[in-house]
């Protein structure tokens, strides 16, 4: 239909809504690009750290891992303290120190020839020494340090048997850390290997260590270039926005009819 018969102009881009008489446009937005590692510094801390915003189409959640007083540690909001790396990988299974100090190595697919080997040692060594610190020599052992570590919203929830946070533990490390990482029959094979590639970017930066020689040295990404961004368009965004309202319509409605 003509626009001009309905006394709009024929000029007019249109896809805009109208609401109380009032024109209104839904914009793009950019988004910092999920499922990808950003070494960045962190603006209050100062520290250098290596973040990844993972997200499926049911769980959103981040982990930073960074060097605080020459440690690794990992952080993240389901543990209400920051948790050691090498504690962190006993709880998924990789018990072998030695595996650990392999995994971090960050000469890891080098070419660079004068390793310096006290670097490897002292950095890979740095949080082993809190295992042995809280007795943590297995896997049980980890995933009862970190259920006494667990968030909890309300203090009665933290009074539960031990076998039921333990049970959460492992739900936390399959399905909220790093969530776009799936883990079959608690296998965290995968996740370990994404967890290890975000640490020895990390201590590339930390060391100056030179992977590739023929090209400059990894340094800080910068969150702010396009290519570490994504776009969403109008139609993910009301997308997302009737799939909260739904959400709340369907509690909402189970409140009433459990009122009646």
């Amino acid at each position: 239909k003509d626009s001009s018969s309905v006394n709009e102009c024929p000029y007019d881009p249109r896809g805009y809504f109208i609401i109380k008489g009032v024109e209104k446009v839904v914009l793009m937005q950019e988004q910092l690009c999920r499922n990808k590692i950003i070494v960045e510094r962190d603006g209050k801390t100062n520290l250098i750290q290596a973040s990844c915003a993972s997200a499926t189409l049911e769980t959103k959640s981040k982990i930073n891992i960074f060097i605080k007083n020459n440690k690794i540690y990992i952080k993240s909001s389901s543990f209400k303290e920051l948790i050691p790396l090498s504690i962190l990988f006993k709880a998924m299974g990789c018990e072998s120190d030695l595996e650990f100090i392999s995994l971090l190595n960050p000469f890891l697919n080098s070419n660079e020839k004068n390793c310096r080997k006290n670097d490897i040692e002292v950095i890979s060594l740095l949080t082993l020494e809190e295992c042995i610190k809280n007795s943590i020599m297995s896997q049980d052992d980890a995933l009862f340090y970190l259920s006494n570590r667990i968030k909890y919203l309300f203090k009665i929830e933290s009074e539960r048997p031990i076998e039921n946070k333990i049970k959460e533990v492992k739900d936390i490390l399959s399905k909220i850390i790093l969530p776009h990482i799936f883990v079959p029959n608690d296998d965290y094979f995968h996740k370990i290997s994404y967890i290890s590639l975000m640490a020895r970017k990390l201590l590339r930066v930390y060391l100056e260590i030179n992977v590739n020689p023929e090209s400059p040295i990894d340094i800080v990404n910068d969150r702010d270039y396009l290519g570490n961004k994504r776009i969403e368009c109008s139609g993910d965004m009301l997308s997302l926005l009737f799939e909260d309202l739904f959400k709340r319509f369907n509690t909402e409605l189970k409140k009433e009819i459990d009122k009646y």
